[in-house]
């Protein structure tokens, strides 16, 4: 089970603009990120909006991070606390799909 609801922080001092929010994946805390397909892409600003997402939280710790990118699709963006590091894929269409599959992943697939 997950619980999501967005609350929309626009984004214009970085390259992308999107909107992010913390959902809760059995019993995992998850950044889910939003592109708003204004500007850059998550894609192509990700170590940008993963330093942004780090600074607002104090931290990233053992939170995974997903996307949903600008042809709707959920994949995830690896990190080791703070920068960014690659890509991972979900590939899923759907917020509760890629939850449930990210949920399904192991540590060393999403980090």
């Amino acid at each position: 089970m997950h619980k999501s609801g967005f609350n929309a922080l626009m984004v214009s001092q970085l390259k992308a603009t999107f909107s992010w929010n913390i959902a809760e994946s059995e019993g995992r805390e998850v950044v889910v990120i939003e592109d708003c397909d204004i500007g850059a892409s998550v894609t192509n600003d990700a170590a940008a909006v993963i330093a942004h997402i780090a600074k607002r939280l104090g931290e990233l710790g053992q939170r995974a991070v997903i996307y949903r990118d600008t042809a709707g699709v959920y994949d995830g963006l690896r990190h080791d606390g703070k920068p960014w590091t690659g890509f991972y894929s979900l590939g899923e269409r759907a917020l509760p799909a890629a939850l449930a599959k990210l949920a399904r992943q192991t540590d060393a697939e999403t980090s």
